[in-house]
């Protein structure tokens, strides 16, 4: 298979999974009139699962261990990913299509073409105007 092919179908998969994040832990944590797990035992369940499947991983496909160096960051990252929240951590990563051109082009010397300047931008005012809705909640 072609890296690009590769490439577009473990991203559409990484986003197929993650969307399903947050409906699978509402599912698990249950409303307020019928609580189901522990808010916090369905986030360390989740980051312990994560962090499992990620050493798997890392494990066949040999990667390196990262410099010691990196540590600290790495360290802050997930701290800020488990922590942080599902909705909150989802908001910002929608803006990553923005950041990646952000950096993309002076870092690695990619070209941009007006079309994925544009569904970055579309991307960006959907997270704007989300953020300004306002959330009825129903019992």
């Amino acid at each position: 298979m072609k890296d690009g092919r590769r490439g577009f179908l473990l991203g559409t998969l990484g986003v197929a999974i993650f969307a399903m994040t947050l409906p699978m832990t509402r599912l698990a944590v249950g409303d307020a009139a019928d609580p189901q797990l522990p808010p916090a035992f369905v986030t360390a369940g989740r980051a312990a699962l994560a962090g499992l499947l990620s050493l798997v991983y890392l494990w066949a496909v040999r990667a390196h261990v990262p410099e010691r160096r990196h540590w600290p960051a790495l360290a802050l990252s997930a701290l800020g990913t488990v922590l942080g929240g599902v909705v909150r951590v989802s908001q910002v990563q929608l803006l990553q299509p923005f950041l990646a051109l952000l950096f993309a082009v002076p870092v690695l010397g990619e070209t941009l073409q007006p079309a994925t300047v544009a569904f970055s931008l579309a991307v960006i005012a959907v997270v704007f105007v989300g953020r300004r809705m306002p959330v009825q909640r129903t019992v």
